[in-house]
């Protein structure tokens, strides 16, 4: 879980690059669920064709996963359960980012790298892009 309070808006894509390389497993399963200073969470529907999908990861790979601000985002009720409801979040006020591999899967085990979080905003002038700090470090192999 990465945890910052930051302002997301004038932001077009929260983009980050992740590694997974969990065993016995080609790929990787994972949630993203973004947190506002309200309280409400959303599951960006990226990479997913229901809103109880994940997102499938190739292990092995650096890979650049790009989350669109004005997309979808699925309404992340914990432990109620999703119903598939949407649900609009304050982006001048983001709390957390949670990244959960193998959602509900206990027998699950290996490694995730997580580099360059980042917001990116793409306009007529220039191409900004505005890095964070995450509370949790690691080595990008």
């Amino acid at each position: 879980m990465a945890c910052f309070h930051t302002n997301f808006n004038h932001y077009e894509v929260f983009q980050f690059d992740i590694k997974t390389e969990m065993d016995g497993q080609s790929f990787t399963k994972l949630l993203i669920v973004i947190t506002d200073e309200l309280g409400n969470k959303g599951k960006p529907a990226i990479g997913i064709k229901s809103y109880d999908d994940l997102l499938k990861i190739t292990d092995g790979k650096w890979q650049t996963v790009t989350v669109p601000l004005d997309g979808i985002f699925y309404d992340w009720r914990y432990p109620e359960g999703q119903n598939g409801s949407k649900i609009q979040l304050n982006l001048s006020k983001i709390k957390q980012v949670e990244f959960v591999p193998w959602y509900k899967k206990n027998k699950k085990s290996g490694t995730l790298h997580l580099d360059n979080l980042r917001v990116v905003r793409t306009n007529s002038i220039s191409n900004t892009r505005s890095g964070f700090h995450n509370t949790q470090t690691g080595n990008k192999k």
